[in-house]
């Protein structure tokens, strides 16, 4: 860009080690030593193995986890402890979801809040991919808020009020919209 030919940013930064040159040469596949070469050929990989990156396609490193055990951890759970642990709400929260004026809204919003938080997903999400709110997270978020879980049959009687809701929530959380 302009700079001598003499220029190269490696020898001018010393912050820069690496730039994409050998001993001052465009880096070229026939750099790699010949055993580098056999060790990445011995390598099989499959299509489930290859991750996009932006600059292209590179080798997924592991998978942390398998997908039962991604179940087991997302799990929407079933026992009182484990709802009391993941969804009790905090006076912050229930201000968020008092600010509601309609019953219906409040038990709308604090589902969303809960699903938000565990397993990061949106109520219209859930539904999507069960068909139906589990009775149990249901009951137990209502109960916190002094309501009966019949006031969510009306909740988003208009298709954007729950949009809404989970967009509102997820921007107070700080989560990407």
């Amino acid at each position: 860009r302009g700079h001598s030919p003499e220029y190269h940013p490696c020898r001018t930064s010393p912050k820069r080690s690496f730039c994409g040159r050998y001993g001052g040469q465009p880096l070229r596949p026939t750099h790699i030593r010949p055993h580098t070469m056999s060790l990445y050929s011995s390598l099989s990989i499959g299509p489930d193995d290859l991750l996009w990156t932006g600059n292209g396609m590179t080798k997924r490193k592991h998978q942390l986890l398998t997908e039962s055990e991604r179940d087991q951890i997302l799990a929407i759970p079933t026992d009182r402890d484990h709802l009391a642990r993941l969804y009790t709400f905090e006076p912050s929260d229930i201000e968020i979801i008092g600010a509601r004026r309609e019953r219906r809204n409040q038990l709308g919003v604090a589902l969303q809040l809960a699903l938000l938080r565990h397993p990061g997903i949106t109520l219209a999400q859930l539904i999507q991919d069960r068909g139906a709110i589990p009775h149990d997270l249901a009951a137990f978020v209502a109960e916190q808020l002094g309501l009966h879980v019949t006031e969510l049959a009306n909740y988003a009687a208009r298709d954007q009020t729950m949009t809404d809701h989970a967009r509102e929530l997820a921007a107070r959380l700080g989560l990407r919209g």
